[in-house]
């Protein structure tokens, strides 16, 4: 007589599988990232485990509280696949983003900036600037020529600007500082399907 066993009698075994380690390819921890600024560990958190997860970071310091500040980018390019960052309140002074070759979106307010450079980041897509410098505002300059592939641009407060040569840029808004002048200028161009050109 042949038994058959019940669903009772059959125990689930657990089998905790070793990390794969593919040769001559090393994940690096996000325990293990180099960063000049600590505070952007903040930013990351306890969500990822491993830098390549990172795709989107929000470093918020709503109060900007001065023990929060963020001053350096510098190391945030072992973030491999960071493709958005949001930097509200913090001291940045001159903005290093070269590092960020992956960067499509960045979107930076009540921050104090002296300056910034996008030529590094070619797959920039979507920029927002805005409510920084309080005490000195209209003393940046920006210059997106070598983003051909932006699509859409915010700023305020800045001194001047300098677009793509590219039919890419679909909107555009632009509050410009003229301090010489003290006066400010708000422009808002919408560019629909190549009917308004720049």
């Amino acid at each position: 007589m042949t038994q058959s066993a019940a669903l009772t009698d059959i125990q689930s075994v657990r089998i905790d599988w070793p990390e794969v380690q593919l040769p001559g390819v090393e994940r690096l921890r996000i325990a293990d990232l180099v960063l000049e600024d600590k505070r952007l560990l903040e930013c990351i958190g306890n969500l990822y485990t491993f830098a390549d997860e990172v795709k989107k970071l929000n470093c918020t310091n709503r109060d900007r509280l001065e023990s929060y500040f963020i001053r350096s980018l510098k190391g945030l390019g072992q973030l491999k696949n960071l493709q958005e960052i949001n930097l509200y309140g913090h001291d940045l002074g001159s903005l290093d983003i070269s590092e960020l070759k992956t960067l499509k979106k960045i979107n930076i307010s009540e921050s104090n900036i002296l300056s910034i450079d996008f030529s590094k980041n070619p797959w920039l897509e979507d920029v927002s600037i805005y409510e920084f410098n309080p005490e000195n505002p209209g003393v940046l300059t920006v210059d997106f020529s070598q983003n051909k592939n932006l699509r859409r641009m915010r700023a305020q407060g800045i001194n001047a600007i300098k677009l793509p040569e590219s039919d890419s840029l679909e909107f555009l808004t632009l509050q410009l500082s003229l301090k010489k002048y003290l006066l400010k200028i708000n422009i808002r161009i919408w560019i629909f399907l190549g009917i308004l050109t720049l």
